[in-house]
């Protein structure tokens, strides 16, 4: 009986960490649906070598600014 009073509580502490989950993605999806479509409608008259080249250029930016917020924390 103990046994079943256990497996109870970890079914219990499962279903709640799902039942978490899940509202925390319902209640983001508001901005993903968003997100996408703005970014659906900025790209859908792009070719798909003009998207691979905006995403390219956007990662080396934003990796350049990260490198130069580090040389200024680190003083170099």
């Amino acid at each position: 009986m103990i046994k079943y009073f256990k497996m109870k509580k970890e079914e219990i502490k499962l279903k709640l960490t799902v039942y978490t989950y899940l509202n925390a993605a319902i209640a983001n999806s508001h901005d993903i649906i968003t997100i996408a479509t703005t970014l659906f409608n900025e790209l859908k008259g792009s070719s798909a070598d003009e998207i691979k080249d905006l995403f390219i250029n956007s990662l080396v930016k934003i990796i350049h600014e990260q490198a130069e917020k580090e040389r200024v924390v680190n003083g170099d």
